[in-house]
């Protein structure tokens, strides 16, 4: 099965996920999903979740490699596969706060960092 031409400028189309005309057919920008991780930490702990700013932002530190303006992916673990977790100082509680209080549906999100 051969290409199709594109309508508007006749050049044969392109194959990726669906066809498209390189010339034509301008990428969509994607929307994603992103929360600021130390608005985040003061919101909560200004919310009645004391603690949760010192714990989390050491175990961000101690897993992800993020400076000043940056972002990474905070994924919210699985208790039966994650080991890394730290259970009896309430990160996992912690992360589950994050993700219950943003109604977040996914299995995390992402992150940026900006001080």
């Amino acid at each position: 099965m051969s290409p199709s031409i594109c309508n508007k400028c006749n050049k044969e189309k392109e194959m990726y996920y669906k066809e498209w005309c390189p010339r034509c057919d301008k990428p969509e920008v994607k929307k994603i999903e992103s929360l600021n991780l130390i608005q985040v930490l003061r919101y909560l702990e200004c919310n009645g979740y004391p603690g949760i700013k010192d714990r989390i932002w050491a175990y961000c530190a101690d897993i992800y490699n993020f400076h000043n303006d940056s972002s990474f992916y905070l994924g919210f673990p699985d208790p039966d596969i994650d080991s890394r977790i730290d259970y009896e100082n309430g990160v996992y509680d912690d992360l589950m706060t994050i993700k219950n209080s943003f109604n977040i549906e996914d299995d995390g999100i992402l992150m940026d960092v900006s001080w």
